[in-house]
């Protein structure tokens, strides 16, 4: 989010990310929080490294607006203010850089900074190829990944392999490929970072690693990440006919699936899957002294709620539609078994915090609950004034 800076303003960090809830469980403030001037949403990026008025002359387009960019999707945006409401606010570049922070030099000619730091300084310019066309293959049999899209066969250079823990995809499974140019290979390198070990992994340019995410055989999608020193991501969606997959617009797509809604996430959402980092810190969630992990005590363990929870603050931050059930109870018999004789809040049909809730919670999911009992509870618990009581089990099903 972007704001006009003002005496008094109030602007919700951290309560707030612009017009979105995130840590709600702090004082607001002695004035009310103020809209951002602008804002996107985590499908266009992830996080605003704020910039500067352009006053260079060097491109008379860009005179007199504010320019800020993304952290994660290098991409940057032109802001204008009439000096009451916002006139323009329009995306006009994708650097594939990870803009750090922006600077002027003595004209007023914007320069940023990227990370990791290689000790150059970039500046915008026209893009000369803006009008040509592209040949981005909009088939997934024209990418050259498979000799035989239909049947998968990978092509000469394209190897399959499995995950040993792969992540929960709302039940579905998926199948995974890695392409490597030529005769050329990844290098594992042992770093150290703050004197612990850290493994980096080398990779060509023109590495491809292809997923593609199918349920009882059926194929769904097959998303691609292409690494030219940057990670981009492309989805391909197959058809009914189960012949071929076609690319999906980079803005996403919304549809049904066996006449279930489906969601194709959008290009820039795979960058912020695949090239950013987990915020552990969004508060404590209404948890009295709540903990990250509270050794033996899943009900006072953010981990525990942010898994368990479908909204606000829920891990991953691009939710799943389902639960991870088995996944849930496996974090919660973890934390108790770290300290099986710590006491913990004790079940209630109408718990009055968010530990009881959560205790309340795992009775319902491991079936220590007659359903009557479960209907009830969770009744209760959607009148409860505590919102993130409400939050744990607002579309909460049982089966």
């Amino acid at each position: 989010m972007v704001y006009r800076v003002e005496n008094g303003g109030n602007y919700g960090w951290s309560i707030m990310e612009g017009p979105a809830p995130l840590i709600l469980d702090q004082p607001i403030g002695p004035t009310p929080i103020s809209p951002p001037t602008a804002y996107y949403s985590h499908t266009e990026g992830v996080s605003v490294t704020g910039g500067y008025w352009v006053t260079s002359p060097r491109l008379p387009e860009l005179q007199g607006v504010y320019l800020y960019g993304d952290y994660v999707t290098g991409r940057v945006w032109a802001l204008e203010w009439d000096g009451k409401r916002v006139t323009r606010n329009e995306l006009i570049a994708d650097t594939r850089k990870q803009i750090v922070t922006f600077g002027q030099d003595m004209k007023g000619d914007l320069i940023f900074l990227t990370y990791p730091d290689n000790g150059q300084l970039y500046r915008l310019v026209p893009n000369t190829t803006v009008e040509r066309t592209s040949d981005f293959p909009t088939q997934l049999s024209q990418t050259g990944l498979f000799a035989n899209a239909e049947t998968e066969e990978p092509s000469p250079g394209v190897y399959p392999f499995s995950i040993n823990a792969p992540t929960w995809q709302d039940g579905f499974e998926s199948r995974y490929w890695i392409g490597l140019p030529g005769k050329e290979s990844i290098n594992a390198v042992i770093a150290r970072r703050d004197e612990l070990p850290l493994m980096r992994y080398n990779k060509p340019n023109n590495t491809v690693l292809a997923k593609t995410i199918h349920e009882n055989d059926r194929r769904i999608e097959t998303q691609i990440l292409h690494f030219d020193g940057y990670w981009h991501g492309y989805t391909y969606k197959w058809n009914e006919e189960q012949s071929d997959a076609t690319l999906v617009p980079k803005e996403s797509l919304e549809t049904t699936v066996n006449g279930k809604p489906y969601r194709f996430p959008s290009r820039n959402e795979c960058a912020r899957c695949h090239c950013s980092n987990f915020h552990p810190e969004k508060g404590t969630f209404g948890l009295e002294n709540g903990q990250l992990i509270d050794p033996g005590n899943p009900y006072n363990s953010i981990l525990y709620y942010r898994i368990a929870t479908k909204a606000a603050g829920h891990m991953p931050m691009i939710p799943a539609k389902k639960m991870d059930t088995i996944g849930i109870q496996l974090v919660h018999d973890w934390i108790r078994s770290m300290d099986p004789e710590k006491e913990v809040p004790q079940v209630s049909l109408n718990p009055q915090s968010v530990g009881e809730a959560l205790a309340l919670y795992h009775a319902i999911q491991s079936g220590k609950l007659s359903k009557a009992e479960a209907k009830k509870a969770i009744a209760n618990c959607m009148k409860s004034s505590v919102p993130f009581v409400i939050n744990l089990f607002a579309g909460f099903t049982l089966d």
